[in-house]
């Protein structure tokens, strides 16, 4: 079972998701969400949907250390999809 958490940051409306299994800290992108997502309005379950779909891309981003929290920050963007 996948242990997955969604959260936003409200200053940047980026959306936050933890991956508990793969111990990984994804921010993406609303606009990566909004382009390349196909969905009529943009939620927390959503935004999981769309990091399961990409779940690729986060792994490729993943950083090489564990940051203070134990989890490896990565990221999905606009930019992955160019």
């Amino acid at each position: 079972m996948t242990d997955i958490q969604v959260g936003r940051d409200s200053s940047s409306g980026q959306f936050i998701i933890i991956d508990r299994n793969e111990k990984l800290r994804i921010m993406v992108s609303y606009e990566a969400i909004q382009d390349y997502g196909n969905f009529s309005n943009i939620s927390n379950e959503n935004a999981k949907s769309f990091y399961l779909s990409n779940k690729s891309i986060a792994l490729k981003n993943k950083s090489n250390k564990l940051n203070e929290n134990g989890f490896y920050d990565s990221s999905i963007l606009t930019t992955d999809f160019n």
